[in-house]
């Protein structure tokens, strides 16, 4: 009988946790120094997956970004993700949305698997990719962890 009772125990710990969803959380606005671009949305996370270390789920992340730049200068949103790799590091990988039209705001949606970590960071500058001092300078907004 103890060894039953043992058995099922066992096999019990094994299984993953209910899984949770976190709800659909709204995001922003986020503003560029200066405010020449604004950023805000949603942000909603699948199921979490707490069979790794650390946890982690697929993002779904909508939006819009606002540009109020003149001449050539454009609006930039830069997200941060971190994800869980097959070798189980955690490396980033940036995702940019940009839009030069100070007449309507650009509509954005995009999904990653496998996400720890979501952080923005809102720009105003020229050039097609993020500068350095877009990415290095001030501070990351932190939009989604999971725990």
């Amino acid at each position: 009988m103890a060894m039953f009772v043992l058995a099922t125990l066992t096999a019990a710990a094994l299984l993953p946790l209910t899984p949770s969803t976190a709800p659909s959380t709204a995001w922003g606005p986020h503003h560029a120094p200066g405010g020449k671009a604004t950023a805000t949305g949603r942000l909603s996370a699948g199921v979490l997956d707490t069979r790794t270390t650390p946890p982690v789920a697929t993002i779904r992340v909508t939006g819009t970004l606002r540009d109020r730049t003149r001449g050539p200068s454009c609006a930039l949103a830069v997200f941060r993700i971190t994800h869980l790799a097959g070798d189980g590091s955690l490396p980033f990988t940036h995702k940019t949305i940009r839009t030069c039209s100070s007449r309507t705001a650009h509509r954005f949606t995009f999904t990653r698997a496998r996400v720890f970590l979501v952080e923005l960071k809102v720009c105003a500058e020229t050039g097609r990719t993020p500068s350095d001092t877009c990415l290095y300078a001030g501070t990351w907004k932190s939009l989604y962890a999971s725990s």
